[in-house]
């Protein structure tokens, strides 16, 4: 009886790959033998903060300070004082402050 060499490269192959993935398992930590888990975490969903809610929570002195600010037109200076006041990053103070800028969300 006589096995052919593409019948040896294939049977060793197959052990190199049975070898890396029982390998990886135990790397893992993890039982080759268990069945695999149907329950997974849900995914984190990440919203922005609504621009429209902040401004309530802003104080009077600065509501004044960031209406001012725009009223003047230094948008800017209007952005700085929001983050200040809520420390919240620049991108969501841009956001905040061109809302309350078109909606005129904070009171004269």
């Amino acid at each position: 009886m006589t096995i052919s060499i593409g019948a040896l490269l294939a049977g060793g192959a197959a052990l190199l790959l049975l070898g890396y993935v029982f390998g990886r398992f135990a790397r893992e930590g993890r039982d080759p033998m268990a069945p695999p888990s149907s329950v997974r975490p849900p995914p984190t969903v990440v919203r922005p903060a609504s621009p429209a809610v902040a401004p309530s929570g802003l104080p009077q002195d600065s509501q004044i300070a960031i209406a001012a600010a725009l009223q003047a037109g230094n948008k800017i200076e209007a952005i700085k004082l929001y983050r200040m006041a809520t420390g919240v990053d620049l991108s969501a103070a841009k956001d905040a402050v061109e809302a309350i800028e078109v909606r005129g969300y904070i009171a004269r």
